[in-house]
C-alpha cells in the first residue's frame, strides 16, 4: 500500500465503547491504529504518514483503518 501523509485533528468519539479518530483537513475520517498514548488529546492537531488497512475488521463503524507510522504533536490540547 502506498504511504500517505496527513494534518490532522484527534477527536475522541464517545460511542461503540470510545476510541479516537482523526479527521483530516480533506475532512477524510482515519481510525488510527497504533496511535500511542501521548497523542490522545481530543482536539490536538497532528501531522502523520501511514498506510490505508485493507484487510482488518473493527467494531467501530467509522473511518477508514490506518495504520500510523510516524507522526508529530503540531499543536497540543
Amino acid at each position: 500500500m502506498k504511504r500517505e501523509i496527513y494534518t490532522g485533528e484527534i477527536k475522541y468519539m464517545p460511542f461503540e465503547g470510545g476510541f479516537y479518530g482523526i479527521i483530516t483537513e480533506s475532512n477524510l475520517k482515519l481510525l488510527p491504529i497504533k496511535l500511542l498514548s501521548q497523542y490522545k488529546q481530543d482536539g490536538a492537531i497532528v501531522a502523520f504518514s501511514g498506510r490505508y488497512i485493507k484487510d482488518i475488521k473493527t467494531i467501530q463503524q467509522w473511518g477508514s483503518p490506518f495504520l500510523i507510522e510516524e507522526i508529530k504533536l503540531l499543536s497540543p490540547k
